[in-house]
């Protein structure tokens, strides 16, 4: 018997998405029109790359609801994150400074974001008080992964990095 027909009338129905939710890891499913339908589903609906940066300008940090956009270029891929200080000459490419970065222990160079390959990296320079994602300290100058809505804490600020 076909499983896209119906037996009290012995019409073909049409083809609904079917519903995967219920399934276990190690189930196996039955879906009608074989492989080639999953091939058309698979086509119609991409899955999303979190961790694809599609527009360079969209990538933005938010803290505590405030929006800073993060400014990348064909030319400039690397913006440091930190905070100024009236005694260095050193300044970051993004002062945190207006969102409480001295309070919250940000180093003056604290960690560097770098788009590379359509893929957003961070990078802690060695910071005093490290910096954290999903709840592990990074390794000072490893370029660790971000996916979009990852909640960094530059030490204990948290940002929240988001991008399309």
């Amino acid at each position: 018997m076909n499983d896209e027909s119906n037996p009290q009338k012995g019409e073909t129905s049409p083809l609904d998405a079917p519903d995967f939710s219920s399934l276990m890891n190690n189930q196996t499913a039955i879906v009608s029109g074989g492989v080639n339908r999953i091939k058309r589903m698979t086509e119609e609906h991409p899955v999303a790359d979190e961790t694809s940066v599609g527009d360079i300008h969209s990538v933005a940090l938010v803290v505590r609801g405030i929006s800073e956009s993060v400014r990348f270029t064909e030319e400039r891929t690397e913006v440091v994150l930190g905070r100024s200080d009236l005694r260095s000459p050193t300044r970051p490419d993004l002062d945190l400074n207006y969102l409480g970065a001295a309070e919250r222990g940000v180093s003056r160079r604290h960690a560097r974001l770098e788009l590379k390959d359509g893929h957003l990296y961070i990078t802690d320079l060695n910071s005093s008080n490290g910096t954290f994602l999903r709840g592990t300290r990074l390794n000072p100058y490893t370029p660790t992964l971000l996916r979009s809505g990852d909640e960094v804490l530059l030490a204990r600020l948290a940002v929240s990095i988001t991008f399309e």
